[in-house]
């Protein structure tokens, strides 16, 4: 019988992908239901810091930035559990303040590279070109941003790990965008009913970082 070396070969890999899945589940069980054997390191916690660039400056100004963000979720390279979802979680960000951060202690050993998200709402206030200017966005059921980074983080025993996604208001409406809404009333009105809104919420959505 005739064994092709790279199909061998591949069905290996697959297999220990699989191998290491089942004893990260294995390990994952027993931590819930015994707690850690004496002398084993607890499960390592994965963090994700949200941290706010810079604000803008010159022509728009923000006297108020705020983001919800829904369905958090660290993705690895090791198959999740099975018939079990997940772990998610929401956060509410002030793009003009400090770093906010959510944690995960129960996630499956391995290698981390990727956050999802949906960002939910954005409602911010301030000025464009001096006019006052009012934004809130979010679409009914938000819109998803996948982030991934060309450098993975070890999560392990007793090993944290952190992911760094970075907020970048001054993406947010660049290439003076701003400038095709009209004014109602003397304020510049950005909502979902703006022809641009859908636009508006894809751009802001590519202005995430991850590192």
């Amino acid at each position: 019988m005739v064994v092709n070396a790279q199909a061998l070969g591949l069905h290996q890999r697959r297999l220990r992908v699989r191998l290491r899945g089942c004893m990260s589940l294995l390990s994952l069980l027993l931590l819930v239901g015994c707690g850690p054997p004496a002398g084993m390191a607890k499960p390592g916690v994965l963090t994700i810091d949200f941290v706010p660039g810079a604000a803008p400056s010159g022509d728009l100004v923000f006297t108020k930035a705020q983001l919800h963000l829904d369905h958090i979720m660290a993705i690895g390279d090791a198959p999740p559990p099975m018939n079990q979802p997940p772990p998610m979680a929401m956060l509410d960000v002030d793009a003009l303040d400090g770093t906010k951060d959510v944690s995960f202690g129960m996630l499956v050993p391995g290698l981390y590279s990727r956050v999802r998200f949906s960002l939910s709402q954005l409602t911010a206030t301030g000025t464009w070109r001096g006019k006052p200017l009012t934004v809130d966005l979010g679409g009914f059921m938000g819109t998803q941003v996948d982030l991934r980074s060309a450098v993975g983080h070890e999560l392990g025993h007793g090993e944290d790990a952190t992911l760094t996604v970075g907020v970048v208001p001054t993406g947010w409406f660049d290439n003076d965008v701003l400038d095709s809404v009209p004014d109602s009333g003397g304020t510049i009105v950005v909502n979902d009913q703006s022809p641009m809104a859908s636009g508006f919420l894809d751009h802001i959505s590519h202005s995430f970082t991850l590192q």
